[in-house]
């Protein structure tokens, strides 16, 4: 049972730390489309920025807005429409 919690802390530490570099790029990048933050992020999986996405999402921390072609736009709240 230690092991299991262990594991879920240290987890749960990394999805914060992953949440808090999605943020800062979204905000540095003033916005960017999903598939330019995978590019930002090289050393983080499809899965962990999708995942993270998702989370930062839920959470309204980053508001995502598809486009015509079918690419979703990622940026702060405080940003849309700039």
């Amino acid at each position: 049972m230690v092991a299991n919690y262990k594991d879920a802390m240290a987890n749960a530490a990394q999805d914060v730390l992953i949440d808090a570099r999605i943020l800062d790029t979204v905000s540095r990048q003033s916005g960017c489309y999903f598939d330019d933050l995978c590019r930002a992020c090289p050393d983080l999986t499809w899965n962990q920025i999708f995942l993270a996405v998702d989370r930062v999402s839920r959470r309204n921390q980053v508001q995502l807005t598809l486009n015509e072609k079918g690419r979703y736009r990622l940026a702060l709240p405080f940003q849309i429409g700039g």
